[in-house]
């Protein structure tokens, strides 16, 4: 699955304060929005579409089938 980034505008005054107290807990504030993220994801997306992504996703990670290639013949000349 292909990850791409989002913007967000916050207060610098809030984030900061957000980012001091988060790293006095030992939390990181990326891994506190992703885990928003995913909750959200979950709250609202359809468990078919859900299901449907995580089906599509598997396959493509999936290693793709080997082709048995014939040996060589050896030629008369």
């Amino acid at each position: 699955m292909k990850n791409i980034s989002i913007q967000v505008a916050i207060d610098e005054e809030k984030l900061n304060a957000l980012t001091l107290y988060l790293g006095k807990k030992g939390l990181l504030l990326s891994s506190e929005i992703n885990e928003k993220i995913e909750s959200l994801y979950s709250v609202h997306v359809p468990k078919p579409v859900q299901e449907f992504i995580e089906a599509r996703n598997i396959s493509q990670v999936m290693p793709k089938t080997l082709i048995k290639k014939e040996p060589n013949k050896p030629t008369n000349h």
